[in-house]
């Protein structure tokens, strides 16, 4: 198996948390391959840390100068009942960071198409633990191309998009939710992260499995953390999922 490893949005404090992501993730990964597109700011030179653990030539890097885009009003107050965790400019903009590096990993990928699994993660988490899900690929000999993999917490309605184990049909859908922003939310979907991207996959006939195996934490600049947000309702639909 191939895997591709997506990178997106700001690099935040990747500086600190690149020990514990290889630890925890990213040396369980069969044949990783990265691809790095992250704000050109201060912390951006933090990616090369991906050198000290994997060859330079299986190691992409393009930093990039994330733009403002044009809000759209705001939407009807009852539409989502999940409060969006950042502001309208910063969905947009996160939304905008994962097609840019969709777009970087197919131009600079030898072979897009080749890779059984993609992988997108956050520069700026630090995990607990992470539990692949061996199964597939060992019963099938690879990811199925329309599988979609995400942690079981924090779905606020929709998909945790933080983290995604994923198919090269599925990580399409996902990666360019972006160019489908202006017909989901024409169709009544509110403009909130893991909403937008749930409907993105859905509308490629793409089903998620919110199964992942994982607890972690972002880690901020200050050195504080955002503690994984676990509810009773994570775990009544983990039960039902089973």
């Amino acid at each position: 198996m191939k895997t591709a490893v997506i990178y997106s949005g700001q690099t935040r404090t990747f500086g600190e948390t690149f020990p514990n992501q290889y630890d925890k993730v990213l040396r369980q990964l069969p044949n990783p391959e990265f691809f790095v597109s992250v704000a050109a700011d201060e912390q951006a030179p933090a990616m090369s840390r991906l050198y000290e653990r994997f060859p330079r030539s299986s190691v992409h890097i393009e930093h990039v100068k994330q733009p403002t885009l044009p809000e759209p009003p705001p939407g009807p107050k009852w539409l989502q009942m999940y409060p969006p965790s950042a502001t309208p400019q910063a969905i947009l903009r996160q939304l905008w960071a994962l097609h840019r590096a969709w777009e970087f990993f197919w131009d600079a990928a030898t072979a897009p198409a080749g890779f059984d699994l993609i992988v997108r993660l956050r520069p700026d988490l630090a995990f607990t633990r992470l539990e692949l899900p061996h199964t597939s690929w060992v019963d099938l000999g690879s990811w199925h191309p329309y599988r979609c993999v995400t942690p079981w917490w924090a779905r606020w309605g929709g998909v945790n998009d933080r983290v995604a184990f994923l198919g090269i049909e599925a990580a399409k859908h996902y990666f360019t939710t972006f160019s489908k922003v202006e017909r989901l939310m024409a169709a009544g979907c509110p403009l909130h992260p893991e909403t937008i991207i749930d409907r993105s996959l859905r509308d490629g006939l793409i089903t998620p499995e919110h199964t992942l195996a994982t607890e972690f934490v972002a880690v901020r600049l200050d050195g504080s953390t955002v503690a994984a947000s676990i509810t009773e309702i994570d775990f009544v639909d983990y039960a039902r999922s089973k």
